[in-house]
């Protein structure tokens, strides 16, 4: 992994040669120079193509589900969070300015001398293409103040998301008063606890959904659901697709 970074720009080279999780507060612009695979939300699933451009918005858990090794560049404007109208990952049409910008960047990577002002330059680019040629409401806005708090939930959300979970404990994890700490997450985050605890157990259930052949009630149990009907209700309120709906069109998917 390279990553490049100033105030303007931060820019990561990566190859992804299996399937993880990936969360982005302030979201990100990923190219795909090489590979094949998917990108899966709560609400959405997007296969990358080579040579594609996907916009991800902030406040984003994305499951990557890595079909041949993926060869990624992400950026990300640490004085900017994408806002996405409908809060879903868009795929920018293929442009021959946006291919210049990406080109440009890979060229800095191999530059050993200072390459701050470039970058500066290039970010600012990026963003006025994105911002051209993104079919969907786009906004690139300055960053609500971060909340340790905050951080610290999501950390333990992450880590124990198996495990039945409250509020109070929670709160309690961040000497806090209960109420508070929901109202705290809800303006920060733009969620409540429980959505993004929700949507932690049902990105890795699609995991298991489309990798495993447990049974939908072991999924549910491994995952932290308190039971395989409220599971199955939640999947399906989600992506309007049952789990066995679900992993029967991943199993077409690699036949």
């Amino acid at each position: 992994m390279t990553v490049m970074t100033n105030t303007a720009l931060t820019t990561t080279f990566s190859t992804w040669d299996q399937n993880h999780h990936e969360s982005y507060s302030q979201g990100v612009l990923l190219y795909l120079f090489q590979g094949d695979g998917e990108l899966q939300t709560a609400n959405q699933s997007l296969t990358l193509q080579p040579k594609q451009t996907v916009l991800i918005p902030h406040h984003t858990s994305v499951f990557v589900n890595v079909m041949k090794p993926l060869s990624v560049m992400v950026c990300t404007w640490p004085q900017f969070e994408i806002m996405i109208a409908d809060g879903n990952m868009v795929q920018l049409p293929n442009r021959a300015n946006l291919d210049a910008i990406i080109n440009l960047l890979v060229k800095e990577k191999k530059q050993s001398v200072d390459h701050n002002q470039a970058m500066i330059s290039l970010g600012n680019l990026l963003r006025i293409v994105c911002l051209r040629n993104c079919d969907h409401p786009l906004q690139f806005q300055a960053p609500k103040a971060s909340s340790h708090e905050c951080e610290v939930v999501n950390d333990y959300l992450a880590e124990n998301y198996r495990e039945s979970i409250t509020l109070d404990q929670l709160a309690a994890l961040v000497h806090m008063n209960k109420y508070a700490l929901v109202h705290l997450y809800q303006r920060v985050m733009g969620h409540t606890i429980m959505e993004e605890l929700k949507q932690i157990r049902l990105l890795h259930a699609q995991e298991q959904l489309t990798h495993g052949d447990e049974a939908i009630k072991d999924i549910a149990r491994a995952c932290g659901f308190s039971s395989a009907a409220y599971f199955i209700e939640s999947f399906r309120s989600r992506y309007q697709i049952t789990p066995l709906q679900y992993r029967k069109a991943q199993r077409r998917k690699k036949q």
